[in-house]
């Protein structure tokens, strides 16, 4: 039997998937407050995703 590391997988995954939301959610308007307001809820997310590190551990930290 074989065992397997995926989390480089899983954070490369995760960190794609926040590229893409990004570049969904920000700058769809010329409104500056909206675009500012994207961006910091972009960041949190980014920010919880790193806390929690690899599959989901609470606490965690890389």
């Amino acid at each position: 039997m074989t065992a397997h590391d995926f989390t480089e997988q899983y954070r490369a995954r995760e960190r794609l998937q926040l590229v893409n939301e990004a570049s969904i959610r920000i700058g769809t308007t010329l409104d500056v407050t909206r675009t500012a307001q994207e961006l910091a809820e972009v960041c949190a997310r980014a920010r919880r995703l790193r806390q929690r590190g690899p599959a989901g551990a609470r606490g965690a930290r890389q």
